[in-house]
């Protein structure tokens, strides 16, 4: 079934809206850590120094303190740059991937998405999991990529799963996954202290560009308040904005995405492998019930509950039969 990709007004008010909250989240993201690492900073330097050479002139001190603040004060960007190189320096951290295609359909599909977007075709991917879920990655068009896990292609039917295709495609053109790579870029800086004392020796190779910065880390515990109150309040602006217009939905098939959300719904959709840094990437909550905060499980909840979804999207649909949804919860209870 062809499904319409809306374009162009919407989606460059879209990709400006992405731009901008990219650059303010990192942005103050490291004015708020800056004076946090200052301070540990200088009590290494006076540590040093005092051990070293305590004649150290002052000004000389300052300077030091001067220069590594400047590092510090980019570690955000820098987290934020080594994830945009490559998105599957972010797919990495949500379980063990097959970069085979999934389905012929579904490349496809994709490919007339892509013509009639202008667009390079993104890279579908597999997520080895039995659980339906799906997420986008790659900050700009060329570097896109799908992930579909196998749950997911084996619970739904062509036109749901081509409309989840189409809605996270359309992520990807309007460069939401811009955006999204930055939160993951503060989401890892905040969970460096417990990914330094309790991820498991593969969580901790995934994440191996936070643990370069263990030094870091007293100081991260102490700004973490304010860092985590960033993230939150810039995550949830961004998705009140008029420019988000109540998410990526660009698609017509209102009603396919409707019966792909109700069998996930019925499913479920937790992904215990995935690390919680990522919980935003996905279609569905990865999160189980019950997760923990900043340090131990879930960081944010961006997630609307599924049914506050399908009433949204009824009622853009209004001729879709409630029983269409409830055949399609049933269907996925019985998958799962």
């Amino acid at each position: 079934m062809a499904m319409a990709v809306q374009r162009p007004s919407r989606v460059s008010r879209r990709k400006a809206l992405n731009r901008r909250y990219t650059i303010l989240l990192l942005g103050a993201a490291s004015v708020i850590w800056l004076p946090f690492g200052a301070g540990l900073n200088y009590a290494v330097v006076r540590a040093v120094v005092f051990l070293a050479h305590p004649a150290v002139p002052a000004v000389t001190l300052l300077w030091l303190v001067a220069g590594l603040s400047a590092v510090t004060l980019a570690v955000p960007w820098l987290l934020y740059l080594r994830l945009a190189s490559s998105p599957l320096r972010t797919l990495e951290l949500c379980g063990p991937l097959s970069l085979r295609t999934p389905t012929q359909d579904a490349r496809v599909f994709l490919e007339s998405l892509a013509a009639d977007a202008g667009l390079p075709v993104p890279r579908l991917c597999v997520l080895d999991s039995l659980l339906p879920n799906a997420l986008a990655a790659g900050v700009k068009p060329s570097q896109g990529m799908i992930v579909l896990t196998r749950g997911l292609l084996q619970l739904l039917e062509r036109r749901e799963l081509e409309s989840v295709l189409a809605y996270e495609f359309s992520r990807i053109d309007c460069q939401d996954t811009r955006f999204d790579t930055a939160v993951t870029a503060i989401a890892i800086f905040l969970r460096l202290p417990s990914l330094i004392l309790h991820s498991s020796a593969q969580r901790r190779k995934a994440n191996r560009s936070g643990l370069l910065l263990w030094p870091l880390a007293p100081a991260i515990l102490v700004a973490s308040p304010l860092l985590t109150g960033l993230l939150q309040v810039v995550v949830s602006q961004h998705r009140k904005s008029p420019g988000y217009s109540g998410g990526p939905l660009m698609t017509a098939d209102h009603e396919g995405l409707m019966k792909a959300l109700a069998r996930i719904w019925g499913s479920g959709s937790q992904l215990v492998q995935s690390d919680a840094v990522v919980e935003h990437l996905y279609f569905a909550d990865p999160v189980p019930p019950g997760a923990g905060g900043v340090f131990s499980g879930r960081m944010l909840r961006v997630h609307e509950p599924i049914e506050d979804r399908l009433a949204a999207l009824n009622a853009q649909a209004t001729d879709v039969d409630a029983s269409v949804i409830e055949a399609g919860a049933e269907s996925g209870r019985e998958f799962a």
